[in-house]
């Protein structure tokens, strides 16, 4: 699983330095990615995983740095962010499933919204589906259509699906249907 986790990483760090419009901010990222290819390689198994947790941590420090200069694409910083987390979690041995990771980190960088805490629009959609068990994504962005774009709508529902606020479920007829999860 680890390796699985460290291929993804790597990939991502790779695809942002591909995105990147600065040649030294993509010289750095790729040479990150290279140490992380000599840790998860390079070490004896005994030392790799602290090794590879370590460089988890430096590089999330590192990466949070890139926020908001420009000429780094704000979706790949996302995803490769996402990737070192989830990288992280499982070099620490870390029971929070994956989805929730990069969610939070998602969430925090768009909103500024404590990691857990659902944002305002996310509240008002939770207590749609408390009072509307069963309704599709269809129904929610028309019932929010003077409030939120369909996309935010969506997002907002996909994040809260991730946190496990809100359960997703498919019907026989393979539509989908969303309530909110019991506390």
């Amino acid at each position: 699983m680890q390796l699985q986790q460290t291929v993804r990483a790597v990939l991502a760090l790779c695809q942002l330095a591909a995105r990147c419009d600065v040649d030294d901010i993509r010289t750095d990222i790729l040479d990150e990615a290279a140490v992380l290819i000599d840790v998860s390689i390079g070490l004896p198994a005994e030392t790799r995983t602290e090794s590879v947790a370590a460089w988890c941590r430096q590089t999330a420090g590192w990466l949070s740095r890139l926020e908001g200069i420009g000429g780094v694409d704000e979706p790949s910083l996302l995803r490769a962010q996402a990737r070192v987390l989830r990288l992280q979690a499982s070099a620490d041995g870390a029971q929070q499933p994956q989805k929730r990771i990069a969610s939070a980190v998602r969430k925090k960088r768009r909103t500024g919204t404590p990691i857990g805490e659902p944002t305002k629009g996310q509240v008002r959609i939770l207590e749609w589906l408390r009072s509307n068990p069963g309704t599709r994504s269809g129904e929610l962005v028309e019932h929010f259509a003077g409030d939120f774009s369909p996309r935010t709508v969506k997002r907002s529902l996909s994040n809260l699906v991730a946190t496990g606020l809100v359960q997703r479920s498919k019907t026989e007829t393979g539509g989908v249907r969303y309530e909110a999860a019991e506390r």
